[in-house]
């Protein structure tokens, strides 16, 4: 294609490690859970059993990631476009987890045009909202 792929890469390449933790999904096509599960993962954390449980584990693991070791986490996904409606709601969710309006990460989606199209649907516009640099 484009290079999508390629590009993403190297600009989480450049990120500071002292100052960021980079999560890379390539493959979003593992459902809500899967994604939690990722993400519990790479920031060091045994994904818990119960959806809710883990719902709540990530969005903690996130915070600690910036409040305990002063990291801002960067989830990259690649193929964004294959995420479901599932899985954009969740990303909403967890952005917004705080009730200060800072997001606990950063959030690059990464995909065809598809995509965009997608989010200014209504149903994505809350998160279409959050998006900083097209």
């Amino acid at each position: 294609g484009a290079g999508k792929t390629v590009a993403l890469r190297a600009a989480l390449s450049e990120l500071d490690s002292s100052r960021h933790s980079v999560i890379y999904m390539s493959n979003p096509t593992i459902g809500v859970r899967g994604m939690y599960v990722g993400i519990v993962s790479a920031l060091g954390g045994a994904p818990r059993f119960h959806l809710a449980a883990l719902i709540s584990q990530t969005a903690e693991l996130l915070e600690a990631e910036a409040q305990e070791r002063g990291k801002k986490v960067v989830l990259a996904i690649d193929e964004a476009h294959l995420l479901s409606g599932e899985q954009l709601e969740a990303l909403r969710l967890l952005m917004n987890a705080e009730l200060d309006s800072v997001s606990p990460f950063a959030l690059i989606l990464a995909g065809q045009p598809m995509l965009r199209r997608r989010l200014r649907l209504g149903t994505f516009a809350a998160l279409d909202q959050r998006i900083a640099l097209r």
